[in-house]
């Protein structure tokens, strides 16, 4: 009966955990339908919802308001410029006196080809962010606010749809809540940004050509481009964009429209595709030459793209690599320790059950990284951008592995040993003699491996980032494989085993002393908490540590007690998960900013602070090189060990910042601790999934230097020096 009690416990457990853990990985997604709107209507092909940024309206500043349009499955709306055929959305606002309201912002449009024609619009749901502005006295009463829109929604038929919405705003401060962030957080990253190029246009009787002054650099990120006009008429909607690239730049070329008017200028969106099927928008206002020269483009003039150049053979072998080079990271350490300390204790038990035991280490490694790479390839699907240690970017995911490492630490100190009973954690994952208790050191291996990079690793993991299914579900096994053969070979070459210490007594100190990296591994983790959700995230983590080591005491204090206490304490066991999970499910609904006092440490705030290191964009890239300034970036994230061992040792270097300050060298971080959207896309451009990653722009708008992964203070100053000199 106990023995099925306690099976019965480990199973919900393990269960339970492991379908919060997978389900936290989508919370982000949705986590802005949460947001609940101010004004809606259900029209039978599609809905509008009004959002507001903020709780009230304060005098003289901007209201932000989000019209979302969610069409049914199946249909669609449309874009500013519908194209071929459509209607734009029409929007009639009544307003109190004195308040003004913009042409609304749309976000990124798609192609919708229709037969011959080519439309643009949405086919799933979009916000169009509109921008209204009160007064600069405002009465202390409740404003009215009404808004008539007409909109056509189309399938194979189209149907004109209508909403007469109104709503009421206070005056105030008008704070903003997590939610709400969210929503318009995600709405202004769908929408064009400014180009950070300068772009032209020719125009002839027959045809229409735009060119974006890019480097080679920038071009060789793009593996598509597509013009979108917001001036309707100016092109042939349906006709083959031609996109070639020389020394101009990059220049599409697409027929003209046969009613195509006279016009100085153009305005539109530069839509480009990386590698990674990941698009991005940048707004252009062009002015238009004539150039009775220019023809209708040939679609065999086109030229390709440079993508990744990595074939498939060498993106495998780079896995492999990198995953072996893993092994002398420092988050593996305490992992590698408790292999180290099985591999003592099977000393004398022959060349069969080592092997055995080999095996089940490599097999847990690899089960878990083909769970990693479906969850990657799964994300990838919907298009969030993500990269090498995205689950860490959780703080549920990072809480979870806080308290297996938390637990895993107070048994190799003795606090608790339930033998195999407790099957597949705690003393199953160190202790357990056999194939499960090696298979689960596998798994826990490449949790806390994660947080890692290695050399070998950013390129074979762009590779993967951007290919079928199939080879990328073999770059992730490839890397898994490297990580566990240096334990294979150990295990299957007796040579090996024998130059390791013979078993003795010295054994059981050896065990507790294993203890104490596991337990820096948590601090350092809860470290990582911090940063992410600030305290509120810390103490219900230390929370769920204490309920964790009562949960561990009370199935190890009934034991022994007679059946009913077993029964009252498995009931108070179910008591305490039900509570456990209960606040996980909380952490992940609910993530405050790291507060002030939380934001890292004083070594980081003085190199950082001496550097004068600002917060990295691509549109501040682009102004630095336009002044002729050499950039140094460094993408990083505080979950990320070998980022803040490079940030220390070479960062921080007396030396290095002296010859930053010296040479006016701008420095720029990409913190991607928490997911970021803009830092994934800039990872992918440089054929990059993960960080750290190290680059160097000269100030001559030449072509990015990128830097090791691995950095020390002579890599730096030798490499500042040359592109300086």
């Amino acid at each position: 009966m106990m023995r099925l009690v306690m099976r019965v416990q480990a199973t919900l457990f393990a269960l339970a955990i492991l379908g919060l853990s997978l389900a936290s990985l989508f919370v982000p997604l949705d986590r802005a339908m949460a947001a609940q709107p101010l004004a809606e209507i259900s029209n039978p092909n599609s809905r509008l919802e009004i959002y507001a940024e903020r709780t009230t309206v304060a005098a003289g500043q901007p209201l932000w308001l989000s019209l979302r349009f969610i069409p049914a499955q199946g249909w669609h709306t449309y874009w500013q410029n519908y194209g071929d055929s459509g209607k734009a959305p029409t929007f009639d606002w009544t307003l109190p006196a004195g308040w003004t309201v913009e042409s609304p912002l749309y976000p990124l449009p798609h192609r919708i080809p229709v037969g011959p024609l080519m439309n643009y619009g949405y086919e799933a749901p979009q916000d169009l962010l509109v921008k209204i502005m009160p007064p600069a006295d405002l009465p202390d009463q409740a404003f009215d606010l009404a808004l008539s829109a007409e909109w056509l929604v189309c399938e194979e038929v189209c149907i004109p749809e209508f909403a007469d919405l109104s709503f009421k705003m206070i005056p105030g401060k008008g704070s903003v809540t997590p939610d709400m962030a969210e929503l318009f957080a995600k709405a202004r990253a769908a929408l064009p940004h400014d180009a950070p190029w300068q772009a032209s246009a020719r125009m002839s009787q027959d045809a229409f050509a735009v060119t974006i002054a890019m480097s080679p650099d920038d071009v060789s990120m793009a593996s598509d481009a597509y013009f979108f006009p917001v001036t309707s008429g100016l092109i042939d909607y349906a006709g083959t964009q031609i996109v070639t690239s020389g020394p101009d730049g990059l220049t599409l070329s697409v027929a003209r429209s046969g009613h195509a008017p006279s016009m100085d200028s153009a305005a539109g969106v530069l839509m480009l595709t990386n590698a990674a099927g990941q698009r991005e928008g940048f707004a252009l206002d062009v002015p238009i030459v004539m150039d009775p020269s220019l023809s209708v483009p040939d679609p065999a003039d086109a030229g390709g793209f440079s993508g990744l150049e990595l074939g498939l053979g060498q993106a495998i072998l780079f896995a492999l690599l990198g995953g072996m080079v893993l092994n002398l990271m420092p988050c593996v350490f305490p992992v590698l320790s408790l292999k180290a300390f099985s591999l003592i204790k099977a000393h004398g038990e022959g060349n069969v059950a080592a092997r055995r035991d080999g095996l089940a280490y490599m097999a847990g490694i690899l089960v878990s990284f083909l769970g990693i790479a479906i969850v990657f390839l799964a994300l990838r699907a919907t298009g969030t951008a993500i990269g090498w240690g995205f689950q860490l970017q959780s703080p549920v995911i990072v809480t979870l592995v806080v308290m297996v490492l938390f637990a895993l630490g107070l048994n190799l100190v003795g606090v608790f040993d339930i033998g195999g009973r407790f099957s597949g954690i705690g003393q199953s994952l160190t202790e357990k003699k056999g194939i499960s208790g090696a298979f689960f050191t596998g798994v826990l291996a490449t949790i806390v491996a994660t947080p890692c990079t290695a050399p070998f690793m950013a390129p074979a993991l762009g590779f993967a980032a951007i290919q079928p299914v199939p080879v990328a579900v073999a770059i992730f096994l490839s890397l898994g494989a490297g990580l566990g053969l240096p334990y294979l070979l150990v295990s299957f070459f007796p040579p090996l085993r024998r130059l390791l210490p013979r078993p003795g007594p010295w054994m059981v100190v050896f065990r507790q002393l294993l203890a104490f990296p596991i337990f820096l591994t948590v601090v350092w983790l809860l470290w990582v908490l911090a940063r992410q959700g600030g305290a509120d995230s810390i103490g219900l983590a230390l929370l769920l540590l204490v309920a964790l080591g009562f949960l561990l005491w009370l199935w190890r204090v009934a034991g022994p007690a007679g059946r009913l206490a077993r029964i009252m304490s498995f009931v108070a066991g179910l008591a305490v998960l039900a509570v456990m999970l209960m606040s996980l499910g909380y952490l992940a609904q609910h993530q405050p900013g790291a507060v002030a006092g939380l934001q890292g440490g004083q070594d980081v705030a003085s190199y950082e602070t001496a550097m004068g290191v600002a917060d990295w964009s691509p549109e501040k890239v682009a102004k630095l090189q336009a002044n002729d300034q050499a950039v140094f970036v460094y993408f990083t994230a505080d979950w990320c060990i070998t980022c803040k061992v490079n940030e220390r040792v070479a960062l921080a270097d007396p030396d290095v910042i002296a010859f930053v300050k010296a040479q006016s060298i701008a420095v720029l971080k990409a913190d991607w601790t928490n997911q970021n959207d803009a830092i994934a896309k800039a990872l992918a451009s440089f054929g990059r999934n993960g960080v750290p990653l190290y680059v160097y722009y000269d100030g001559s708008m030449a072509e990015p230097q990128v830097l090791p992964q691995i950095l020390t203070p002579g890599t730096l100053l030798s490499i500042f020096a040359m592109e300086n000199s």
